[in-house]
């Protein structure tokens, strides 16, 4: 009986046990290091240069203990391969496969529990590095008013590329739509923090003018979080002992963690929009560690 092909779609997104979350992004601004950092390892291929050519599904499952399994879909969404313990080089291999256009990844996503609602992240390419006309009409319809998605948009503080204000333009027509609800399911994410000079100012008017920048968009009271998603990433790799943890990684990480320790600026945490009990709860957190710092040796900032 549902003819309306928007209908429908919204019916099969309700009645869905998955709960779906969309990170999109321009190019080289962090999208796949901060996928990284939520799965607290190193999966999605991640270069300076737009490396994303491909929709990626990553779906919590029970798989403690064990690695990501994976499903290759070609062009005409024909199962190109299955993969038993999907890592970071086979990841770069179907990347560069031109064939390959959508993987469905199984494994455990570490800060949720799969026991009612699968978390589904959905890691999408950037306006101008799909190799599938599909991918952008698969993006539309989680930016769009019938979606339940919770959409991640990721920028950074050097912002106002064509590329940017083109997809903000989608998000913003999707954003007028709905009311609060509908606001509340996007949320923008400022990446790259750690990177940030003296000279780039204070964080607050970093924020204020980003904020100024959404308003242009039409995209008002934005749900703004700032963050540094690869020493996140890198803090994660160094507890679990990961393989690919050399020197270079360990070096480079004390250094962006005692800058983000030493710099009240960069504690980024106060400029988050977070609930009350939600800011309260990583407050006494913080306390928590702040009290065992001080029995730590110096030398080891984590």
């Amino acid at each position: 009986e549902l003819r309306s092909e928007d209908i429908l779609s919204a019916f099969n997104h309700a009645k869905s046990s998955d709960f779906e979350l969309c990170v999109v992004a321009t190019m080289s601004a962090g999208k796949s290091t901060l996928v990284n950092a939520m799965l607290g390892s190193k999966l999605m291929p991640s270069k300076q240069e737009a490396c994303t050519a491909i929709i990626t599904r990553i779906k919590d499952a029970m798989r403690d203990g064990l690695p990501f399994r994976a499903e290759v879909y070609g062009k005409e969404n024909r199962l190109l391969e299955t993969i038993e313990e999907l890592n970071y080089p086979v990841m770069e291999r179907l990347n560069a496969d031109q064939n390959v256009s959508v993987i469905n990844a199984y494994g455990n996503i570490p800060f949720v529990s799969s026991d009612d609602v699968s978390l589904v992240i959905i890691d999408t390419p950037g306006p101008n590095n799909s190799r599938d006309r599909r991918h952008e009409k698969v993006q539309s319809e989680l930016l769009g008013k019938s979606s339940k998605a919770l959409v991640l948009y990721i920028m950074t503080g050097e912002f106002g590329t064509d590329d940017d204000n083109a997809l903000l333009k989608r998000v913003a027509e999707s954003m007028a739509v709905g009311g609060k609800q509908s606001k509340d399911r996007f949320i923008f994410v400022v990446n790259k923090f750690d990177d940030r000079k003296k000279e780039d100012g204070d964080t607050s008017k970093t924020l204020d003018r980003i904020r100024s920048y959404l308003r242009t968009h039409g995209i008002d009271n934005p749900n703004l979080f700032p963050a540094s998603a690869l020493p996140a990433l890198n803090i994660r790799l160094v507890e679990n002992e990961a393989p690919e943890v050399d020197e270079d990684t360990c070096d480079d990480t004390i250094v962006k963690v005692k800058k983000l320790n030493r710099n009240e600026n960069l504690h980024l945490e106060k400029y988050a929009s977070l609930p009350i009990s939600m800011r309260n709860e990583i407050n006494e957190r913080l306390k928590g560690v702040r009290s065992n710092w001080k029995e730590k040796p110096f030398d080891n900032p984590f």
